[in-house]
Order: C-alpha cells, then sequence, then structure tokens
C-alpha cells in the first residue's frame, strides 16, 4: 500500500518555518507574577518615601494654620513631598536608562530589552511604553478597557503586555 495514489488528500506542513519566534530564544522572559511583585515593589517604595516626608512636615501645618503662615509652610510642604515624588521618579528613569530596570525590577531581577535583544532606551520606554497608553487612560470608558486589556494580555504565551508590544519590547529574567 505504499504506491502512488494520485487521488489521495495532499499533505500540509503544520507549521510554517519562515515564521520565527519574536522573543529571541537568549532570554528568558520574565514571568507575570514576578512582573507584578516588581511593580508592587515600585509602588511601595514611592510611597514609602513620599509618605515618610509627608510624614515629617506636615505636623507643622497646624501650627502654621495658628500663626498665620499657612501659605508658607503649605508650599514648603508640597515642595518637599512633590520634590521627594519627582527624587523617586528621576532615580527610576536613571536606572531605566542604564540598566533597562526600575527599583522594583532591579530587586526582583529582571529587566526591558527590545524584542531584538539590544539595550532598550528611556525615550522608548517613556515614549512607547508609558505615554500611549496613559492618554488613552483619559479616554472615558474606553481607557479603563484599554487599560484592563493591556494587564490581561500578559496571560498569553509570550507575556507580553500591550504596552511591550507597541514599544517592541520584553521583559526578561535578568
Amino acid at each position: 500500500m505504499t504506491e502512488f495514489n494520485p487521488y489521495q488528500a495532499p499533505a500540509s506542513v503544520l507549521e510554517d518555518p519562515t515564521i520565527e519566534d519574536p522573543i529571541p530564544s537568549l532570554y528568558k522572559v520574565a514571568d507575570p507574577g514576578t512582573r507584578l511583585g516588581a511593580k508592587l515593589l515600585d509602588s511601595l517604595i514611592a510611597v514609602a518615601i513620599v509618605g515618610v516626608s509627608s510624614a515629617v512636615f506636615i505636623p507643622f501645618l497646624p501650627a502654621a494654620q495658628a500663626s498665620g503662615e499657612n501659605w508658607l509652610r503649605l508650599a514648603i510642604i508640597l515642595l518637599v513631598v512633590g520634590g521627594s515624588f519627582i527624587g523617586v521618579l528621576v532615580w527610576n528613569f536613571i536606572w531605566i536608562s542604564r540598566y533597562g530596570q526600575t527599583v522594583g525590577k532591579r530587586i526582583c531581577k529582571i529587566k526591558i530589552i527590545r524584542t531584538d535583544g539590544t539595550p532598550v532606551s528611556l525615550i522608548r520606554v517613556l515614549g512607547l511604553r508609558w505615554l500611549p497608553l496613559t492618554l488613552m487612560g483619559f479616554i472615558p470608558y474606553v481607557g479603563s478597557f484599554i487599560g484592563l486589556m493591556d494587564c490581561l494580555l500578559i496571560f498569553r504565551k509570550s507575556n507580553q503586555c500591550l504596552h511591550d508590544q507597541i514599544a517592541d519590547t520584553i521583559v526578561v529574567k535578568d
């Protein structure tokens, strides 16, 4: 029965060898739990730094109201708290530009790279990973849906969120 049958159904190739894996096999993609842990650490660090600066300076506010210097002390408190928040942002921006990591990602030993394996630039992270979805988040109803989709897309095989695909980046184990 190994004879050639001209009426036999044609055989087809199930996998196309020309389609390449979008993520280089050199890198182990970070799992969703590790990425969530890094995000939570980043948030906790920011809240701790801003919270400590707030806790130190806010008790002076009632004394300022009693003495009539409310505006001056309030301005100082806002400068200190705002300055600590900006300090955390600058700290993370420096680490992203140098290492492709925020503080939380560095603790969790993961980093952001391009899908071709090259280091990611700060401009790409801010301009393509963060800005588009942040701006879309301001659109009523649609923004909430896009934010939800961004989070849920991490459960695909590639573990890439929507912001990763827009910026052509992946988060890998360091």
